[in-house]
């Protein structure tokens, strides 16, 4: 198995949630790009916010500045998102299908430098691997969501197996997708749903969209495509950002990976390992005293345990 870590920068999507794993980082960097001379925001200003997400920010607005600049310095609570007069935001709800469709056709599904990423290595993984199918693997279903709208804007079906698929249909839609060379060869999936107890031996390589804090998670959920029946190389692709988010995820798997396997290096064998099994008995010579009984006829044997031949009505 191939393991690759694809570094997708740190930018963030304006259209993503602020509960995603760099959404913490999403202030700092709007404020970021805002600040830069001649620059503008104009699909930021053109979508309304989500529910506990800052307002657009205006160029020319220095009250705003002077806000973000105090978010940078570690504010624990957010302020209410105001107008410039100081009134209070009324914050749109959205269903999944209005969200979906105000990403979709505004385009900003890529203005993430990690879908930006995806969709670069997707392309090439497709040119390079074209008759490979291909499992992308996120533990949120809206960034599945978004994936579906970057791979279908750019041409491509893809299957879908989370927990928004009825329980009824997953192992249908599983079986068409293994079986069938007609259908999508993209598989978009969720460790929770498709992490264990599956066999998926047609997918030969894996996406991951981002780091997951459960080592052994990762580890099941590449399990499910390295299984009995795969004859390809199993290629595995993740995609890791330089913001301090990843990389305590990244140095949180490596300590707890660490004494994880230092537990169970004595349970583990490797396929092309020797296999000693320690002998029950340890093989030695007896001593006179441990052969003395067996030198013994059945009348002395007798005599000197007297309890057992009186048991023995002798």
């Amino acid at each position: 198995m191939e393991f690759y870590d694809s570094c997708a920068g740190t930018r963030l999507a304006n259209c993503l949630p602020s509960w995603l794993p760099l959404g913490a980082l999403t202030r700092r960097t709007r404020s970021a790009q805002n600040s830069k001379a001649g620059e503008d925001s104009p699909r930021l200003h053109d979508h309304p916010p989500r529910q506990n997400s800052r307002p657009p920010y205006d160029d020319d607005d220095e009250e705003s500045s002077n806000e973000e600049s105090e978010d940078e310095e570690g504010e624990d609570e957010e302020p209410e998102p105001k107008t410039k007069d100081n009134e209070p935001i009324e914050m749109p709800e959205e269903t999944r299908d209005e969200w979906i469709r105000r990403v979709t056709e505004s385009g900003i599904a890529t203005d993430s430098s990690r879908m930006q990423e995806f969709l670069r290595l997707f392309r090439a993984l497709q040119e390079e691997y074209p008759d490979e199918k291909i499992a992308v693997v996120s533990e949120r279903t809206k960034v599945l969501d978004l994936v579906a709208i970057i791979l279908e804007q750019d041409g491509n079906t893809c299957v879908r197996y989370d927990g928004r698929v009825p329980y009824g249909d997953r192992e249908r839609v599983l079986r068409s997708f293994q079986d069938s060379a007609d259908t999508s060869h993209i598989l978009l999936i969720t460790p929770g749903t498709g992490g264990t107890g599956l066999n998926i031996p047609q997918v030969s390589i894996m996406i991951q969209i981002e780091l997951w804090w459960n080592l052994n998670v990762e580890k099941q959920m590449r399990g499910r495509f390295h299984r009995h029946g795969q004859d390809k190389e199993v290629r595995v692709y993740r995609l890791k950002s330089n913001a301090n988010v990843d990389r305590i995820i990244a140095k949180n798997q490596e300590s707890k990976g660490s004494y994880n396997d230092s537990i169970m290096e004595c349970l583990i064998y490797y396929d092309d390992d020797e296999v000693v099994i320690p002998p029950v008995f340890e093989k030695r010579e007896l001593d006179d005293e441990e052969t003395e009984p067996y030198r013994l006829s059945p009348a002395d044997l007798r005599a000197l345990n007297p309890g057992l031949a009186a048991k023995r009505g002798e």
